[in-house]
């Protein structure tokens, strides 16, 4: 996890990225990194086994990605920032190890302004002391069982044959893709751009994260996996393009510059069709129709990291209609479980833990590997408070940067335009009186205080 001030948004950021750096980190010693000033002169953090050295990286200025990589060689895990910083690009991100990026918010101008090129990490000295290993090992069976049993995440057509894109064909046949820049929601062309087309006709396949347990996709430049649901859509039918050759042209370029594959594909959305950006305080909006899931909408609005991330608990509840259905055309109990939902998914991030097992592992099994490496006897109240705690902490931020409620919207086409599909059906927009009780509903919940 990457946190800072979003320089795009002006809200708080963080945002998450797979690869080996977190494990390598935890394996040199440190759980963490906290970046206090600057370097005078583009500099690189080299850490082996708790030592930490400055050294110069004047001659990193300039350097796609892949030659990062073979500059910094092999051995090390690291984390840097890419020529889209280096050019000022509010869309800059981090990239990770040669196979993932993350930072939509701009994080990479941090990092530029800073004078942090890179951070490598290599080491063994890390030690992870746990309190009752017999019964982590028995929760993480469990979880495991839970993974393996999950259609989503293990099922022929779920993320462990396809990544992230497997959602891809759901939501077009759910109307919530995003066609022709938002104009449409599904396609009868999905055949030509979705997951199985890329592994059926590309040859190409899945990889996982470093002791991962769903073995989602992560990009490489070598064009030897899957795209991410995010890079597959918003380079493809957002944009008006079925050709899988030009969605790994485009995701190539993102990744070697270190440039957010959402926030670039949005720009191009927006040059191409002269249309407004379609962002939540200032952030796009991922690839997701909101006219589809009146909860997502809600959520999205109320984020406090703006337009970057969808919560999967919502996913779950109005598109995979998993562990209890719950209508997506309506905003009925939708302020109570975005609330809720927001609340788990933050214990989660803060946890560290990868946002997908959500799908599949309840809140309750985290609570036993907490305890079981801990020692400690947490409840479930005490980890929601946690997560509570957190996301006011969040809020303050924001407002004392000027957001208030009045900045908990979504891009208006979703108000006053009905999709209108080749295949006949539609999209109707959402109702803007219902969302702005179901968004009322939802700070009475958190606390009259952030109303202003």
């Amino acid at each position: 996890m990457i946190a800072s001030k979003s320089p795009a948004g002006n809200l708080i950021n963080y945002c998450f990225s797979k690869g080996k750096f977190g494990t390598s980190l935890k394996a040199s010693g440190f759980d963490g990194i906290l970046i206090h000033g600057k370097s005078e002169t583009p500099a690189g953090i080299e850490i082996y086994n708790q030592s930490v050295k400055f050294t110069p990286a004047e001659g990193f200025t300039g350097l796609t990605n892949s030659k990062i990589k073979a500059k910094l060689g092999n051995k090390v895990a690291y984390a840097a920032y890419g020529t889209g910083a280096e050019n000022d690009e509010l869309s800059s991100n981090i990239l990770f190890d040669d196979l993932t990026s993350a930072g939509r918010g701009g994080v990479g101008l941090v990092w530029k302004a800073k004078n942090i090129k890179y951070i490598s990490v290599t080491g063994d000295a890390g030690k992870l002391n746990v309190f009752d290993k017999n019964k982590l090992e028995v929760q993480q069976d469990k979880m495991n069982l839970l993974i393996d049993a999950s259609p989503f995440l293990s099922g022929e057509f779920g993320m462990k044959a396809y990544g992230s894109g497997a959602l891809m064909d759901l939501l077009n046949k759910r109307n919530m893709l995003p066609v022709n820049d938002f104009q449409e929601t599904n396609t009868k062309d999905i055949k030509k751009i979705n997951a199985p087309s890329y592994k059926n006709n590309l040859k190409l396949k899945t990889r996982g994260c470093e002791l991962c347990s769903t073995k989602e996709v992560v990009f490489s430049k070598r064009k030897t996996t899957i795209p991410d649901f995010n890079s597959m859509v918003c380079f493809s039918t957002l944009i008006n393009n079925y050709e899988k050759k030009t969605v790994l042209e485009n995701l190539d370029i993102c990744h070697e510059n270190g440039l957010d594959a959402v926030s670039w594909a949005n720009g191009i959305s927006k040059y191409n069709k002269k249309t407004i950006a379609k962002e939540i305080k200032k952030i796009p909006v991922p690839p997701y129709d909101l006219r589809g899931s009146y909860g997502l909408a809600l959520e999205m609005a109320t984020s406090t990291t703006g337009g970057s991330y969808i919560n999967p608990l919502i996913l779950n509840h109005e598109v995979l209609r998993k562990p209890v259905p719950s209508d997506r055309f309506s905003f009925a109990g939708k302020a109570r479980l975005v609330k809720y939902a927001q609340t788990v998914l933050t214990v989660f991030q803060s946890l560290v833990l990868c946002d997908h097992i959500i799908y599949a592992v309840p809140l309750e099994l985290i609570m036993e590997l907490i305890n079981a490496v801990t020692g400690e006897n947490k409840s479930i109240n005490e980890l929601l408070k946690t997560g509570e705690t957190i996301l006011d902490m969040e809020r303050k931020f924001n407002q004392l940067n000027g957001f208030s409620m009045k900045d908990d919207a979504i891009p208006e086409i979703f108000f006053n335009r009905t999709a209108k599909n080749k295949d006949g059906s539609s999209s109707k927009p959402i109702k803007k009186s219902e969302f702005k009780r179901a968004l009322k509903e939802y700070y009475q919940l958190i606390s009259d205080k952030f109303i202003i």
